[in-house]
């Protein structure tokens, strides 16, 4: 087996973006994990497809700061 490392040289800005970028993937996780547990909890079993049909259609709307990360 091999592995390759390298180093990204990044600017401020793309600094920048890769700490926003990671802020909203941990959001989105703790997002999700919060409502799968609530769901969960009143009995329902949900699935994957639901929290992003979810997500997409109601918590995203909500947070105009989402649109500028993917």
């Amino acid at each position: 087996m091999k592995s390759i490392r390298t180093k990204l040289k990044l600017n401020n800005k793309q600094k920048t973006l890769m700490a926003q970028h990671a802020g909203y993937s941990r959001w989105c996780y703790n997002w999700g994990l919060s409502l799968w547990n609530a769901a969960y909890k009143h009995g329902y079993k949900p699935n994957a497809r639901k929290l992003r049909e979810v997500f997409t259609n109601h918590a995203k709307p909500l947070y105009p700061w989402m649109k500028n990360l993917s």
